[in-house]
């Protein structure tokens, strides 16, 4: 019996022998799959440097439909210089946060049938700026930052009797502090990004418009850019 038993267990061994070998063998013939490669940002640079062609729009008391019922405002085109500087990436390129650097000339302007006027304003800001997915060529940003503007009223086309009523509610102001807050697409191409975004930019003054009622103006803009990044 115990004879029966070895004879069994040395074929077993040489079984599980000569298989192990073969898998050795199929083993050694199969080529090395290369690691996995992590997807990579399209946009990996730090710095970047630019402008865009905006078109902005007041919102104030001449379009409020209660001091100025028939208060028409007007889209002016004007421009900007941008720099931008990235900060930091979030995890696995779901996002990364650059700082944007912005100065440009913002033109106002409104008109009713009793009060008309024109603001040519000049600002400068800071802002957050968040961009989504990382490694995708297209990606989408939101943005809100901190600035100030200079802006000169010239109220135009007044009677006298206009006249007299502006100068109760002129403003005196000529400085204020901006939040510009913001949203829109990037597109990358080469060592250049084509963006779109919407900004409205909250203001604390109720004078873009040179006249006061104690509600504060702002004004809105729609613009088109392009960064260089070397």
């Amino acid at each position: 019996m115990n004879d029966h038993l070895h004879t069994v267990y040395l074929f077993l061994l040489i079984f599980f022998c000569g298989e192990l070998s073969q898998a050795q063998s199929f083993m050694g013939e199969m080529p090395i799959l290369p690691p996995a490669r992590k997807s990579k940002e399209v946009r990996p640079e730090r710095v970047g440097v630019g402008g865009n062609l905006l078109f902005l729009q007041y919102s104030g008391d001449v379009d409020d439909g209660a001091t100025f019922p028939d208060g028409k405002t007007a889209w002016l085109a004007s421009g900007n210089v941008i720099a931008q500087l990235r900060m930091v990436n979030l995890p696995e390129e779901i996002a990364s946060i650059h700082l944007r650097g912005t100065v440009g000339y913002y033109p106002m302007r409104a008109s009713a049938s009793t009060y008309a006027f024109k603001d040519y304003a000049f600002g400068a800001d800071l802002s957050i700026y968040a961009e989504f997915f990382s490694n995708s060529i297209i990606r989408p940003h939101i943005s809100g930052g901190f600035g100030i503007m200079h802006f000169d009223p010239q109220a135009y086309g007044l009677t006298p009797a206009m006249a007299k009523e502006w100068e109760q509610f002129r403003g005196s102001g000529t400085m204020t502090n901006t939040v510009p807050l913001g949203f829109g697409l990037t597109w990358s191409v080469g060592s250049f990004d084509i963006y779109y975004q919407f900004i409205k930019a909250i203001t604390f003054t109720d004078n873009l418009d040179g006249w006061s009622a104690n509600v504060n103006d702002n004004f809105q803009h729609i613009s088109i850019g392009v960064l260089y990044f070397p």
